[in-house]
């Protein structure tokens, strides 16, 4: 399923960016949402991301 069959509007995909960011403590490009448009596939960049970021 992509974000948007959740009902993820933009602003909301910026909210979640967000809250991401707190809770793993790394910095994401918003579009990562957009970019990665299903919930496995912003789970993989995040997991490269964090790799990234920690190294």
């Amino acid at each position: 399923m992509k974000l948007s069959d959740y009902g993820l509007d933009s602003l909301y995909v910026l909210a979640v960016a967000a809250e991401l960011e707190d809770h793993l403590d790394i910095s994401l490009d918003p579009t990562v949402m957009w970019d990665n448009p299903t919930i496995d596939a912003i789970s993989e960049a995040l997991v490269v991301e964090l790799a990234v970021q920690n190294a």
